[in-house]
């Protein structure tokens, strides 16, 4: 499951109210009268985050790279990075 999933049930209902047992769409709670969310539309908005989470430390270590940073030194002042070097 995405990482993102809870985000994406925010960015859709920004006062949603629930929780996501073992992490699994499957099984979220919708808690306080929240309107519940159709799991696929929920799997798109966490696609569209993630994909922008991985655009965004891809043009991060493009910025690095034109000061003159080593991949090395990329990694280690921002570990996070490693996966998009």
């Amino acid at each position: 499951m995405s990482e993102f999933n809870g985000v994406a049930i925010l960015e859709i209902n920004k006062d949603a109210k629930f929780t996501i047992p073992e992490d699994n769409l499957d099984k979220i709670v919708w808690l306080d009268g929240t309107t519940p969310i159709a799991k696929a539309d929920i799997e798109k908005k966490a696609k569209e985050l993630e994909d922008k989470h991985i655009a965004d430390k891809k043009t991060k270590v493009s910025g690095l790279r034109k000061m003159n940073l080593t991949d090395t030194e990329i990694v280690s002042l921002y570990p996070d990075l490693k996966d998009s070097l």
